[in-house]
């Protein structure tokens, strides 16, 4: 295709072309989280719902996302719940969540959900390969709700999606990463589940 045509087809998708703009749309990534509401879910808040699935256990506070503030509180099916409080060690110097702390709490959110895929009792360790992070919105203060799905998995990798939302409901960031587990599967303990 000569230079001549393809400056012809770009002129051809313009803005206002709505079927142009859907497949540009279609190329984009965006997160897979339903953006509907199911009244069967809880909603994804800031004020994240007391813990009525599967509790994670708190591990001892050693890695840098313990320091930081995360709180992982619950599994439900394949997702994750957490939240952590901003404080001024996760600003940056415009005042704002600096964007690198949401990318650690979405990675520890997302690795989460295929550690604990088989259930609390059965943790299974696992290292981030690729993560990608989309920066959608801004906060400075209240909680961050971190929410993580699993998407796929096999018995030596998984891929999960995660999105941090805003004390206001707006989703601030939303990632997706592929993992590989470290370890095998831990065995439950006795008389555990």
């Amino acid at each position: 295709m000569g230079g001549d045509q393809t400056r012809n087809r770009r002129r051809e998708a313009r803005p206002d072309d709505p079927e142009a703009a859907e497949r540009r749309g279609a190329r984009r990534c965006a997160p897979r989280f339903d953006t509907e509401a199911n009244p069967a879910d809880p909603p994804v808040t800031a004020d994240l719902p007391e813990p009525v699935a599967e509790p994670i256990p708190a591990p001892p506070a050693i890695g840098y996302q313990d320091r930081q503030g995360l709180v992982v509180v619950e599994k439900r099916g394949p997702e994750m719940f957490g939240h952590f409080d901003i404080t001024e060690d996760h600003l940056n110097r415009q005042g704002i969540v600096h964007g690198g702390v949401y990318a650690t709490m979405l990675d520890a959110i997302m690795t989460s959900a295929g550690i604990y895929a088989d259930g609390a009792a059965r943790r299974r360790p696992a290292v981030t390969v690729s993560m990608t992070v989309n920066f959608t919105g801004r906060a400075s203060e209240g909680r961050v709700a971190l929410r993580s799905r699993l998407v796929q998995r096999t018995s030596r990798s998984f891929t999960a999606e995660a999105q941090a939302t805003g004390p206001d409901g707006t989703v601030l960031a939303h990632a997706l990463g592929s993992f590989r587990y470290s370890a095998p599967p831990a065995e439950p303990a006795a008389g555990g589940a």
